[in-house]
Formats: structure tokens, sequence, C-alpha cells
């Protein structure tokens, strides 16, 4: 699709703002909040002291959000990136935290300490590597690129699906109410994207949720009830748990975040690719591993997981055409006072799955086919199509039958739960075998960068 606004460029009403940044808001919301709900529940954390954690990681969210797509100096990659938690350091998290809390005698608070510790040392290892992002380019080609971004579609997909069905051990997955739900709002989306004029082609996303918010409250489906229960106004407390650190947590995360690394130089390619942005040079890249590894270390002050970039958000480029940072910034302010004012993050959070699995097909297959897209970029000879073929299987393996990790040693299986890291290892593997280091160069001189055409 044409874009519709640039990278620099701002909408033309507060409105539209508006409108446009809680797109961004209704792709990322449930990634955001899922990691502190799972720490919570397994530590054995109260409803309030969820409350507040969830408000935590939205504050941080939006302040590291506002940063990466403005950008201040040598920090953020400019482009519109939204930052939240990342489900990678879910594992050693859970399993720091859940170790740290039985030597303290169950206690919730000294697990989240542990992870907050481990959080913010490991952050050193992202901030270091982020002023290499040069070598690392050198490993992502186009046809190592297409991989990235084709896995990044592909292996959420089975979330959006889950959604749409209803959510993943829901009662009444997959009911004829709850596809239908599903569905209504996937063709407003599509409808008004391919069919809509101006800001109801640019808002289709947002436009299809909204009706399919009231579409779900007619039906019974909306449980408003949390609204008395949460907080008016919330302010963080820097260092609410305290810290702890050690080695032994430190280094399962240092792994994380190496994987977090990978796919958010992948994230930030594909951004910069539906974005229309020239990556000749390296300094966005360079600028989001950075300033993704500064705000988790910032952000452990504040009792947040680490955050890194979302790849929703590419989708949502992608499919409205409107790439403006100046919109992702909107939605960072609007995570903040979704935290400092907890009742309005409340009426997002209990969004009826099926609404959101609606939008969320559209958006993570558009994004898939973004990748396969830049495959019109490589030569398929019989080397490179084994080199897509194995990369893509691998990674959709171990995403379709995590089990098939379970019996490797707990540091391994953290590495390659993520289809989209496995995938892209076994990618940058092979084509540095099949290719070598002197053809991979030549590659790189002459189209290493991410090509300015539209999609």
């Amino acid at each position: 699709m044409a874009l519709v606004l640039r990278v620099d460029e701002k909408p033309k009403s507060i409105g539209e703002w508006l409108l446009l940044s809680f797109q961004h808001i209704f792709a990322s919301f449930s990634g955001i909040v899922t990691v502190p709900i799972i720490f919570a529940s397994a530590l054995g954390f109260d409803k309030i002291q969820t409350g507040e954690m969830i408000a935590d990681i939205l504050i941080v969210s939006g302040i590291v959000t506002i940063f990466q797509s403005k950008g201040v100096g040598f920090l953020g990659s400019r482009l519109p990136q939204v930052m939240g938690s990342n489900f990678t350091f879910i594992g050693p998290g859970l399993s720091i935290g859940l170790a740290a809390s039985a030597i303290a005698g169950g206690s919730p608070e000294a697990g989240y300490a542990a992870i907050l510790g481990a959080s913010m040392l490991g952050s050193l290892v992202q901030i270091f590597l982020g002023g290499f992002t040069g070598k690392i380019r050198r490993i992502f080609p186009p046809i190592v690129q297409g991989i990235v971004v084709s896995l990044i579609g592909l292996t959420i997909l089975g979330v959006a699906v889950d959604w749409f069905a209803g959510g993943h051990g829901a009662e009444d997955y997959g009911s004829i109410t709850n596809i239908v739900l599903g569905l209504t709002v996937m063709f407003i989306t599509i409808g008004l994207n391919q069919y809509g004029k101006g800001i109801l082609s640019s808002g289709s996303i947002f436009f299809g949720i909204v009706v399919g918010y009231l579409l779900a409250f007619f039906m019974g489906k909306l449980d408003l009830s949390i609204l008395t229960q949460t907080q008016s106004i919330y302010f963080p407390t820097p260092l609410k748990y305290g810290m702890t650190f050690k080695i032994e947590y430190v280094l399962p995360f240092a792994i994380a975040y190496l994987v977090a690394m990978v796919e958010a130089t992948g994230d930030t390619l594909a951004c910069a690719k539906v974005s229309e942005v020239d990556m000749k040079d390296n300094k966005r890249l360079s600028g989001s591993i950075l300033l993704g590894g500064v705000g988790s270390f910032v952000g452990a002050l504040f009792n947040a997981t680490p955050t890194t970039t979302f790849s929703q958000n590419t989708g949502v480029v992608s499919i409205t055409g409107v790439a403006s940072r100046y919109v992702v910034m909107g939605s960072g302010a609007l995570l903040i006072v979704m935290g400092l004012i907890p009742k309005i993050g409340a009426l997002v959070s209990v969004m009826p799955q099926p609404v959101l699995g609606g939008a969320a097909i559209v958006m993570f297959g558009t994004i898939a086919a973004v990748g396969i897209g830049i495959f019109q970029e490589v030569e398929f000879n019989n080397g490179n199509m084994l080199i897509v073929g194995i990369s893509i299987s691998a990674g959709l393996a171990v995403t379709l039958r995590p089990q098939l990790l379970q019996n490797l040693p707990t540091f391994i299986s953290t590495i390659l739960s993520s289809g989209i890291t496995t995938g892209t290892l076994v990618g940058v593997t092979m084509n540095l075998l099949f290719n070598g280091v002197e053809k991979q160069s030549d590659v790189e001189k002459d189209n290493i960068e991410i090509e300015t055409e539209g999609i």
C-alpha cells in the first residue's frame, strides 16, 4: 500500500493523530501487559499489586516508545516503533523469580527483585553490542531479511488465531459468536482499508476494532466490572521491590538479551522496509538496539521488565500506509496516560479476544507478505531455495511443536524457543556456508540497504 504519511510527516489534526495512535495501542497492548501478568501470577502478587506492575510497564513502554521514535542524539531508530515487554524473558524470568522467591520463604517481592536485577545488568550486553551493528548487518542480506520478516508474521499468526477463536483455553473457544465477531472486525478492516477514503482507510484497524468492541457489548461479551476495582490515579515508585544481583541470575538474562537483539534487528529492518526508509548507514539500526538496552536498564529502576521492539506495529504500518513516527510518539503518550490513569487501560484490557484477533490476522498475515516480497531481491538458485525452506521450517517447527526442545539444556531451549530466533540463526548460518563471506560482502556493498520502493 502506498504511504499516506511518511516517517517525518505529522497528522493534519489532533483528532486524526489520536485515532491513528490508538491503532498501535490496540495492536500492542495485549503483548505489553502479558509479561507482567504472567510474572505476577506465578510469584503470587495480589490483584492490586498486579495492576501496579501493569501500570509500571505501560508508563515505561510509553516513555521508551517516544524516545525510540523521536530519537535523542545517537539513541533511537526514528522509525514508527512501539516498545514493550518481550516474551523472550518469560522463561528465564520465571526460573529466576521462583528460585529467589523460594529462598526468601515464598516472598513474591524477593522473586521480582531478582528478575529486575537480572534485567538491569543483562541489558548491558545489548548496550555494548549495539555499537557493532555494522558487523551485525553484514549477516542480514536480503535473503536473511526475507526469512526474518516472514517468520515475524508466520510465528505469531497462531496467537492471532487463538484470539480470533476466543482465547487459548477459553470455554467457548471456536464458538460461532466468536468467529462471527472476529470475521466482522476482519471484514470491516479489510473493506475500509481497500475502499475507504482518507481517514477511513488509514484508520481501518481502529474503526474495525471499535465496531467489534461495540458489537461485543451488545452480544454480552464485554465485562466492565474491572473498572470498579481499578485505581483512578497511579504514580510509579522507583525500586519498589528492590533489586537482587547474582551472577547465576544475570547469565540467563544476558542470553535472552542476545535473542531479543536478533529479533529487534529484524523488526527494525522490517519497519524500515514498510516505511520506505533508506537504511544505507547503520545509524537507525544502532540507535534502535542501543535505545532498547538503555530503556531496559532505566526501566528496571521503575519496576519494568525489558522493553524491546514490537513487530505488530510493522503490520499496522503496512496495512494503513501510516508510517509517521509522530503517530507512534502519540501512542507512547497514550501508554503513559493509561499507566497514570489505570481505568483507561482497563477499558482496552477487557477487549474481547475475538475483536483483537480479527484485526491481528490481517496485520500478521501482511507482515508475512512483506517478507515474501523481500525475496524478490534474491536469486532463487538451489542453494538459496534450501536456505529459505530450511530456515522457515526450523522457525515454524519450534513454534508449532515447542515440546521439541523440552529435553535440551535450559539455556539452549531459551535461545531456540523463539521461532524468529531459531529461523534467523539457521538462515544466517546456512547463508554463510552456502554463499560465503566474500559473496556476502559483495551483496552488502551492492544491495544490503533496505530498498525504498513501495510495497
